[in-house]
């Protein structure tokens, strides 16, 4: 059955509309570099006058990875502590509110800071978003959701790319792709009517107690971490140097 807002976590199941819904907003961190960085040459005359403006907007494109690889475990200690739900649709608003704001913003300075938070609601997104997936799914349905995220965010990544050079060609010029991120508010009211808290969750948020005693081993993942990594920096590569 799906669930609407006011139903009882524990009789829910989740379905296709939570599945796509979460792999849709871990797409939101895929735009995150790739929108942009089509028109970072028209950004770079823009801002020709300022002292370092080159080195400058290339942090800002990739700021937001840094903020997800920085913030991402945190996030999850945090959410796992406090419920998921009230901080995923925190972390929507946030993007897009963040992620439109340079379309009026004129100093590189307060640009780069907006993609700081943007970045940090990269991580909430993404964290809260896969925690959902493991919680509402399982073996085969698990690995199909996960696999459709990483497979469909590269289509996306490609699509956004190519809005943003599109968009920069327009009248308002290298601004008008930040509105693209504004976008993501249709997110809010629909993880208000679909999405719930897990109930393994919700009981330990209102007793305070840690979900789990067992020791995280990080060992298990080390490689898989050092492949990412790796991977990563091969992917802020491509879109940086074209």
């Amino acid at each position: 059955m799906q669930i609407t807002a006011g139903q009882d976590s524990s009789i829910c199941r989740a379905g296709n509309i939570q599945g796509w819904l979460l792999v849709a907003t871990m797409w939101l961190a895929s735009a995150g570099a790739v929108l942009i960085a089509p028109v970072l040459p028209f950004m770079e005359k823009s801002f020709s006058d300022i002292p370092n403006a080159k080195l400058l907007l290339l942090i800002a494109l990739v700021v937001p990875g840094l903020m997800i690889a920085l913030l991402s475990p945190f996030i999850g200690m945090v959410v796992d502590y406090f419920g998921r739900k009230r901080f995923f649709m925190f972390a929507v608003v946030l993007y897009a509110i963040c992620g439109a704001l340079p379309f009026w913003l004129t100093d590189i300075h307060h640009i780069l800071a907006s993609r700081v938070f943007v970045g940090i609601a990269e991580a909430g997104i993404n964290t809260i978003a896969g925690a959902l997936i493991a919680d509402y799914f399982s073996g085969l349905e698990r690995q199909k959701w996960m696999t459709l995220v990483h497979g469909s965010a590269s289509l996306f990544s490609v699509t956004m790319f190519a809005l943003g050079g599109f968009l920069g060609g327009s009248a308002a010029g290298w601004h008008a792709p930040f509105l693209v991120y504004g976008l993501a508010l249709v997110f809010f009211p629909l993880i208000g009517l679909f999405i719930w808290e897990p109930a393994h969750v919700a009981s330990t948020t209102a007793s305070a107690a840690p979900v789990s005693d067992t020791p995280f081993r990080w060992s298990r993942i080390a490689d898989l971490c050092a492949l990412t990594l790796v991977s990563a920096i091969m992917f802020f590569v491509v879109p940086v140097q074209i």
